[in-house]
């Protein structure tokens, strides 16, 4: 007869909670870094705001009641700066740092120069070195750093091609720093949203783009600041302690799933589509070969009415042994209608949306 269980239940309330933690909120101005600061100040702890622009960082912290700080976070001496003023206000409470900054420079590889190049990877990836490299040394008791990456360093976007390539060796960086720093007890992760309706992308893009991209959305909305907020929350606190080297997606994917989309002219009715993530650690110990079958047969079945996707349905039916002896495999995202590229093993959607000619800021 089986006993009944007697191990000790956790509690599920408390971890979230981050009192008299110090927070470091790099990009804290606007957007998505405005409120990443409140969800931290709602949680307990402290905030130091960072913005190159004095007078934002100083209106964040009035309303969080935290710190401000001016600095350039691609300069080596202003981030010392910052970390070396986080140590003065936090010591040994320091318990984490948030990266939100980044820019893109939405332009045709053809058409990118060294300097816009360049002015990429410092603006998405050198901050985030030297957060690691500087903010590391100053976290003692343990913590966690959170970066903002992107879908276009998982996916082929349009025109995004210089900073989908920063995003995606930003995604590296934490994979790397991760194992370093994993033995410190400093968790490093990232979030990769999609679009966002951030200050400046609201200025940039009028109502009829986002009425447009909703209709590749599942949820039909493209996410807030404040839903990037709560994951960077959630992956800041101890309600994730045994996450990891992981880059946590938002699922409003630009992707059509099914409903409305099913009807539109050129799909067919009734074709299978999957959207499903598959990213745990050892995901492939539990999936038969029945199931990736049927991973591979939806995919290439939502695809199989358009003519132009003839050669990949007879690409992706790979045998299921080889699916079988991957050990990070990713179904993400399949959609009925769109084409899919092969990333490494994973199955992604690529969205073709018109971007060209503007520049904005996560």
């Amino acid at each position: 007869m089986a006993q009944p269980e007697r191990s000790e239940v956790a509690n599920y309330v408390d971890p979230s909670r981050l009192d008299g933690r110090g927070f470091v909120v790099l990009g804290a101005g606007q957007g998505i870094g405005r409120q990443t600061c409140h969800a931290l100040a709602q949680a307990g702890a402290r905030v130091l705001c960072v913005d190159r622009d004095l007078e934002l960082a100083a209106a964040v912290a009035a309303e969080v009641g935290g710190q401000p700080i001016a600095a350039d976070v691609t300069v080596r001496a202003d981030v010392e700066a910052i970390f070396a003023r986080a140590a003065d206000l936090f010591g040994e409470q320091l318990a984490g740092i948030v990266d939100i900054v980044g820019i893109a420079d939405i332009r045709k590889i053809a058409d990118m120069d060294d300097a816009g190049w360049n002015r990429n990877f410092d603006m998405v990836l050198r901050h985030a070195y030297l957060a690691v490299q500087i903010g590391g040394r100053v976290i003692m008791n343990g913590g966690a750093m959170v970066f903002v990456s992107s879908m276009s360093g998982v996916l082929s976007v349009e025109n995004q091609a210089s900073y989908g390539v920063a995003k995606a060796a930003l995604n590296h960086l934490v994979h790397c720093a991760a194992h370093e720093l994993g033995p410190r007890n400093i968790r490093v992760n990232a979030v990769a949203p999609g679009f966002v309706r951030t200050p400046r992308l609201l200025a940039a893009l009028d109502e009829t783009f986002w009425t447009g991209l909703n209709a590749y959305i599942p949820l039909r909305r493209a996410a807030e600041p404040a839903d990037i907020a709560k994951a960077i929350l959630f992956l800041a606190s101890d309600m994730s302690t045994c996450i990891t080297r992981r880059r946590r997606a938002d699922r409003r994917r630009h992707v059509a799933g099914r409903g409305a989309a099913a009807d539109s002219p050129g799909t067919r009715r009734g074709a299978p589509c999957v959207s499903r993530m598959l990213d745990d650690q050892g995901a492939t110990a539990i999936m038969s070969k029945p199931f990736l079958t049927r991973i591979i047969d939806d995919a290439c079945g939502s695809l199989s009415h358009r003519p132009e996707h003839d050669a990949l349905p007879r690409l992706m039916r790979v045998h299921p042994e080889v699916f079988a002896s991957i050990t990070d495999i990713r179904a993400r995202e399949i959609a009925d209608g769109y084409p899919l590229i092969f990333l490494g093993m994973e199955l992604v959607a690529e969205p073709s949306l018109p971007l060209e000619g503007f520049e904005f800021v996560d």
